[in-house]
């Protein structure tokens, strides 16, 4: 079963989950996995946020909550550390991240103050705009731009990131020399189509899932005739392809927990602990790579790809990059 309810409203939706006896609950948004987290743990239900893992999800001594990537503070790090190891130029990067009012925005952005100067980077701050009645960012652009930095990371979603992006274009954040990137759970095809391929030219994307470009990965193909067959539609997008990934892992722990207590007795408790024991699944059509989740690590993935967008689709930049930070250290001797 899945929320898409935020903070309080989850609860309610939580309650009903529970008395139908689910074995599994996912989220799509921060709040209510960071929310019900004591409640999984109390009542053995396991959770999964769709985005990427936060400190408040971790519960101790074992995960009840798991999440798709391993968090936006490694996210940020890791970033960081690509643009680091790449970087030509005789001064140092100059940073700064522009965000929605989410905790894992914040988190990016007190990651990236903190582990700046650790990899000799200047962090030139952060802006923070409204998740809610966003309209306008151009305050906190040229606030941002008149710091002069190098890269600016987005960490923002869905309208949120519409404006952002649009609000770039029009002030000519890159003809200043900036170069920008998106988080995880940020650009995709459908936000390209509505920002426009203009405002999108030249943005890269922070992702662990594959693009409709790449057709060399069969999952890729797999993605466009499920989502024909059951939608109707000719394109599966990137974020859907994502989807596919963690639904895969999932039923994954599903049929290891009914391998060892039986269907009969299968219960919250079964699906956790299978959880934790998955090692180097191959997800969906090979649509990331091999999926490895343990009490340290309770996420789905561990590497990560830069793109970017060129006339309109997303082109892959890089190869495979582990993530350059885990929480595996928030979690030990707990």
């Amino acid at each position: 079963m899945i929320h898409q309810l935020q903070d309080t409203r989850c609860i309610i939706g939580h309650k009903r989950f529970s008395q139908a006896g689910v074995v599994f609950e996912m989220h799509s948004h921060p709040g209510g996995a960071e929310l019900l987290a004591p409640r999984y743990q109390k009542e053995e239900i396991p959770g999964l946020f769709l985005a990427t893992m936060t400190r408040e999800m971790i519960t101790y001594p074992e995960r009840w909550v798991f999440a798709f990537l391993p968090g936006s503070g490694p996210e940020m790090v890791t970033f960081m550390k690509w643009v680091k190891d790449n970087w030509i130029e005789a001064r140092p990067p100059r940073i700064a991240l522009i965000g929605f009012d989410v905790s894992i925005a914040w988190e990016a952005s007190e990651f990236g103050a903190e582990w700046a100067p650790k990899f000799g980077i200047e962090w030139t701050g952060c802006e923070i705009v409204p998740l809610v009645g966003c309209i306008d960012t151009s305050t906190e652009w040229l606030r941002l731009a008149n710091k002069k930095p190098g890269w600016v990371f987005a960490y923002a979603s869905m309208q949120v990131l519409v404006v952002i992006m649009k609000d770039a274009k029009r002030l000519e954040i890159q003809e200043r020399g900036i170069k920008l990137c998106s988080h995880a759970a940020g650009i995709d095809e459908i936000l390209v189509r509505a920002v426009g391929v203009d405002a999108s030219e030249g943005w890269f994307a922070s992702r662990p899932h594959p693009s409709p470009v790449e057709t060399d990965v069969p999952g890729v193909s797999l993605a466009r005739d499920i989502i024909k067959k059951y939608r109707g539609l000719e394109e599966a997008s990137s974020h859907y392809m994502g989807a596919c990934a963690i639904c895969s892992t999932i039923f994954e722990a599903i049929r290891l927990a009914i391998e060892k207590v039986g269907y009969q007795n299968l219960n919250g408790r079964a699906v956790r602990d299978a959880m934790v024991t998955i090692k180097d699944f191959i997800p969906f059509g090979q649509i990331s790579p091999p999926v490895t989740i343990t009490e340290e690590r309770p996420y789905v993935v561990r590497d990560n790809k830069y793109y970017q967008i060129r006339d309109g689709k997303i082109w892959p930049y890089t190869d495979w990059i582990p993530y350059a930070y885990h929480y595996a250290e928030l979690t030990k001797g707990r």
